[in-house]
């Protein structure tokens, strides 16, 4: 008997004979925003940095203060906040070669 695909997965999109059922995995439908990573010092602010970040088109240096700024009081204290003096100073190191 030769298999009739007249039907196709919802979730993968693969042709199935009328009798067959797919064994997918289900797709993800949570956002990549709505999910975090190691922690949650970014679920309570009303803007995520990443989100700024990229609607602003700011370079990764910059990028990345604004990053540690936001989330030293909820992740890693001075820690945080030296790793952005560290992207300052680079950032006033790199202006300066180029004049």
């Amino acid at each position: 008997m030769i298999a009739n695909y007249t039907k196709q997965c919802a979730r993968c999109d693969r042709a199935l004979d009328d009798l067959e059922k797919c064994d997918c995995e289900p797709k993800t439908t949570t956002s990549a925003l709505a999910t975090q990573v190691a922690g949650n010092h970014y679920k309570n602010l009303k803007i995520q940095p990443i989100e700024y970040i990229h609607a602003n088109g700011i370079p990764f240096a910059e990028g990345s203060v604004i990053k540690y700024v936001t989330r030293w009081r909820e992740k890693g204290g001075t820690k945080d906040l030296e790793k952005a003096r560290h992207f300052i100073d680079l950032l006033i190191e790199l202006e300066s070669r180029n004049g």
